[in-house]
């Protein structure tokens, strides 16, 4: 019988059929902030705010191109050449 970790491998790889993209921004190393859920009740569960990463194509010094993962407020302010 295969291991644990060998049957459950293809599972943690991709999750929800799509490749998971790292919730930094390459530019201002913005990374998710953690909370609280705080219902009526005040029973307080954990929750996970992750900033708006979009995967895009940014030139680079030297005159090529790469695929970086930026967050939306550094795209607005122009802090990346497209």
């Amino acid at each position: 019988m295969p291991e644990r970790a060998d049957r459950f491998a293809d599972r943690t790889e991709n999750v929800c059929g799509r490749n998971p993209v790292a919730a930094v921004c390459d530019i201002c190393a913005k990374r998710p902030s953690f909370g609280n859920n705080v219902p009526w009740s005040k029973k307080k569960t954990k929750r996970r705010w992750n900033p708006n990463i979009q995967r895009v194509r940014a030139a680079v010094p030297g005159g090529s191109t790469k695929r970086v993962n930026v967050c939306t407020s550094c795209l607005k302010a122009g802090k990346v050449a497209r």
